[in-house]
């Protein structure tokens, strides 16, 4: 449908939802072809979008055809994130009550690139030093992955960009980065978007 909506915090809170499914559920797609239907609403886009499993090249011939709002930022040969809905185990009660629902075989999220290792970029976020939590111990690999998947969406999301202070980092002044030597694969952050002034013994996020 093209549409969103914003939930305040007290009512998010008041009548809060279960999803079917999390982010740690997404998937990476690899997109074959991409059909715009010329509807568009904002910075959506409709399209039917061909897309595979990543992980199914050279074990199968599996392809699922799904609707998207991607279709203004997805090309042949890119690389989305989605969640499996075709063989997901979720509670089917969540679904109870609505009849007439009918789910897509995948629900792409968002487009990604290649490459989950960290990149060389010429800023930096500032962030707390906390102490572990005993109780809540996601682990280092996970920490780092999700890290690197936000900068990401900070490369990406010029919005999410506003209310996020980025600084250029000194250190990296001269290094030649992954977006400069690759400027079609990585998107990157303008320089004038970035604040001067970091000292890295602060405790930037490195």
């Amino acid at each position: 449908s093209l549409r969103h909506a914003e939930i305040a915090p007290n009512v998010y809170w008041r009548y809060g939802f279960a999803s079917l499914m999390n982010s740690r559920q997404l998937v990476e797609y690899t997109i074959l072809d991409v059909e715009h239907t010329g509807e568009m609403i904002g910075r959506n886009q409709g399209a039917y979008v061909t897309a595979a499993k990543s992980s199914d090249f050279g074990v199968n011939d599996n392809v699922v055809l799904t609707r998207s709002h991607l279709g203004g930022h997805l090309s042949s040969g890119d690389i989305s994130l989605g969640y499996d809905l075709k063989s997901a185990n979720y509670n089917e009660s969540l679904v109870e009550g609505h009849k007439h629902l009918e789910l897509e075989d995948c629900v792409l999220v968002k487009k990604t690139y290649p490459r989950m290792n960290r990149r060389r970029r010429k800023w930096k976020l500032k962030s707390m030093v906390v102490d572990a939590d005993e109780h809540f111990d996601r682990g280092k690999d996970r920490e780092e992955l999700d890290r690197e998947q936000f900068l990401r969406e900070l490369e990406q999301d010029p919005e999410l960009r506003l209310g996020v202070n980025i600084y250029k980092d000194p250190a990296a002044e001269d290094v030649m980065t992954d977006a400069e030597t690759n400027p079609d694969e990585y998107p990157d952050i303008p320089l004038d978007e970035l604040i001067e002034g970091l000292n890295i013994e602060e405790g930037p996020d490195e």
